[in-house]
Parts: structure tokens; C-alpha cells; sequence
């Protein structure tokens, strides 16, 4: 009697075992409805049912459903294409700035090589300018000494010349004196030799003149 009486106790269910429990029922009643209404037969009543006890169920696996299965594929197909598709986007941005990256370089070699051309071009420029002016000095000067070794060559040959006609003259001068000197001694010999043949005296080689 103490037995019957005597209060039921039930163990406090986890939130998991709830929801199992929860889903299971929810199973359960399509079925049990089903199969009153097609067959006519009576289920079997849970183990505990008559005693009045709760009953608890044993917790089943998980059962996936198609419609799960599709959108999880779904879902791993459009990740995989939003992953592709990522990376296609980074390949291309990657791809556009290096282009931009070459591009650049690219215009700073012809900046630079620009540069480069203009400073050596001024360069020759001034290079050029310098040693024209330099050759033109040295031009002028050596046409200012050959004006003036001319003019110093005309003065000297001048002078030469000048010597060459003194050394004439003076020679002309000599030669007159030895003519005369030679005529006045011929004239001397003569008038001697005139006297010698009129005393008929032989001249001696000591006396140039005839003694009569």
C-alpha cells in the first residue's frame, strides 16, 4: 500500500536530451496517427505506459535530408566559386599592378634616359663652343706673328739689300782706284822706259828712275 501511494520521482533532463526527446515525438505522432487511421491495428504502448511512468526515449542518429544535402552542396559549390572567383579577382589586380608597376618603370628609364641625352648633348655643346674659340685665338695669333715674321722679313731683306749695294759701290770704288793706280803707274813705266832709251842707259833694279 506504502508503495502505491508513494510519490514518483523524475531525473531533471539536460537541454540535449530534451530536444531529442522533442524531436523523437515529433516523429513518433505522424507515424502512430498513420497507423491507426490505415491499418486499424494498435501500436504497442511504450514500456512504462500502464505503470504510469514517463517514458524515455533512446536518443537516434541524425538522419540528413536530401534537401539538406543538395543546399550543403550547394552551399560547397558556391563557396568554391566564390573562392575561384576570389582568386581570379586577386590574379587580375595582381596582374594590373604590375602592369602599372611596368608601365612606370618603363617612363622612368625614358625620363631618365632623356635626361641623360640632354645633359651630354650641352655638353658637346659647350665642348664644341670652347675649342672653336680656342682655334680661333690660336688662328688669329699665328696669323698676327706671320704678319708680323713678314714684316720683319721684308725689313731685313730690305737691309740685305741695302748692304749688297753699299758692298757694290764700294766695290765699284775699289776697282776704279786699282784702274787708276794702274794707269798712273803704266803712264810712269813709260815715261821712264822713254828716258832710259834716250841716255841709252840700262834701268837698275834699285833706281826706278834714269839718272842722265
Amino acid at each position: 500500500m506504502g508503495d502505491e501511494y508513494a510519490p514518483t520521482t523524475t531525473k531533471a533532463k539536460t537541454p540535449l536530451e530534451a530536444a531529442v526527446a522533442m524531436d523523437d515525438k515529433a516523429r513518433t505522432l505522424p507515424e502512430v496517427a498513420g497507423a491507426d487511421n490505415g491499418s486499424g491495428k494498435n501500436l504497442p504502448e511504450p514500456v512504462g505506459a500502464a505503470e504510469g511512468k514517463v517514458a524515455v526515449p533512446l536518443p537516434q542518429p541524425p538522419v540528413e535530408k536530401p534537401e539538406e544535402n543538395k543546399a550543403s552542396m550547394m552551399d560547397s559549390s558556391s563557396l568554391q566559386r566564390t573562392v575561384e572567383s576570389s582568386a581570379g579577382r586577386d590574379a587580375r589586380l595582381a596582374l594590373v599592378e604590375n602592369q602599372k608597376t611596368m608601365s612606370l618603370i618603363e617612363a622612368w628609364e625614358r625620363s631618365e634616359m632623356t635626361k641623360v641625352e640632354t645633359k651630354a648633348e650641352k655638353k658637346m655643346t659647350a665642348i664644341h663652343s670652347w675649342e672653336n674659340s680656342k682655334k680661333a685665338t690660336l688662328e688669329a695669333d699665328i696669323s698676327k706673328m706671320e704678319e708680323k715674321l713678314e714684316k720683319k722679313k721684308a725689313e731685313y731683306a730690305e737691309k740685305q739689300k741695302n748692304k749688297i749695294a753699299m758692298i757694290h759701290k764700294e766695290g765699284v770704288e775699289k776697282r776704279a782706284m786699282v784702274q787708276v793706280n794702274r794707269a798712273e803707274a803704266t803712264l810712269k813705266i813709260e815715261e821712264a822706259a822713254t828716258k832710259y832709251r834716250a841716255c841709252g842707259v840700262t834701268p837698275k833694279k834699285d833706281h826706278g828712275c834714269c839718272i842722265c
